[in-house]
């Protein structure tokens, strides 16, 4: 494992893997020098790259809430602006509803 990370196994998505580990490795030195500041900002620039870093299991991913990782991102969720349903309950009129929808959406 680079830098004592290794990539979850189930993660396949497109990424610049030698750059991840290089990166990685980078941080681990930081962390090891107690220097929080900059490792922070080699794991900002990991995510940048659409990579999250798991510390407690030692392990990364590419994920798409970080933004990156290659392709467009953008999804069509439709009127409400969000993949949520409303299930019935409790009841809501709908004004509420469609307020809710908007802060969901936001």
């Amino acid at each position: 494992p680079v830098g004592g990370y290794r990539r979850d196994p189930s993660d396949t998505a497109d990424v610049d893997v030698s750059r991840v580990e290089e990166l990685l490795e980078e941080r681990a030195g930081l962390r090891a020098s107690r220097d929080y500041e900059g490792a922070d900002a080699v794991r900002d620039d990991l995510a940048k790259m659409g990579v999250a870093v798991y510390d407690r299991e030692q392990t990364w991913v590419v994920d798409q809430r970080y933004g990156g990782g290659g392709g467009d991102r953008t999804r069509d969720f439709g009127p409400t602006g969000h993949d949520y349903e409303y299930v019935g309950l409790p009841e809501v009129g709908a004004s509420q509803l469609l307020a809710i929808n908007g802060l969901i959406a936001a």
